[in-house]
């Protein structure tokens, strides 16, 4: 019944901890009401997304309808999309006063509708890669920034996440498997799980700046 068992698994698990670390950075937020958790938590929660709808499109989508296989997985990329943009958010407001914040944030949002409207038309991966691997490059700069020039040690662990992310992307482009049921996908949710406790982890030491 499930085509692809394991990625079925590793995407749900990854699923369910980013939508986990989402709700505890809601609760910060709701303390603190720093503009950063509310940018995290969303980027938690649109990870949460993709990631489960990416498990049902692997899982079950070979039984569906052409239809419904393409809107779940255009779903799913345009998910990851917005996870990037509210990070790339969550990063800005880190490292730039509130009213510049306020208006340099429009770009990152025009560039997500424009990456909306390029998925529809054609939601293959590579066009998510040219959207993501920027803006990861530059969350990372930022979050270096942070680091050694703002002196917030959560961006260290923020620093670390990001860096297992792109571990994980390239074991993602390798190809490599460890079994023919545990594939390069699903090597992928387990490195990106990893990473995103790191991230959780940073989130909770990070505050807006000041």
């Amino acid at each position: 019944m499930i085509y692809e068992p394991m990625t079925f698994i590793t995407d749900m698990i990854l699923g369910l901890v980013a939508l986990y670390f989402g709700l505890k950075i809601s609760d910060v937020y709701w303390r603190s009401f720093q503009i950063f958790h509310s940018n995290l938590s969303y980027t938690f929660y649109f990870l949460a997304l993709s990631a489960i709808l990416g498990g049902i499109f692997h899982g079950f989508g070979p039984h569906y309808s052409e239809v419904l296989r393409n809107l779940l997985w255009k779903g799913t990329v345009i998910s990851i999309g917005i996870s990037s943009l509210f990070f790339l958010l969550a990063a800005l407001v880190l490292t730039t006063p509130l009213k510049t914040y306020l208006v340099v944030r429009w770009i990152p949002v025009f560039a997500t509708l424009f990456y909306v409207v390029i998925i529809w038309k054609n939601p293959d991966f590579s066009n998510v890669i040219k959207f993501y691997l920027p803006a990861m490059v530059l969350i990372f700069t930022l979050m270096i920034y942070t680091y050694f020039f703002l002196g917030q040690s959560g961006a260290g662990n923020m620093i670390i996440g990001l860096m297992i992310m792109f571990l994980g992307a390239v074991a993602w482009k390798s190809g490599f498997s460890l079994h023919t049921h545990f594939n390069h996908n699903d090597i992928y949710h387990v490195i990106i799980t990893v990473a995103i406790w790191y991230l959780y982890r940073g989130g909770l030491m990070l505050k807006d700046f000041s």
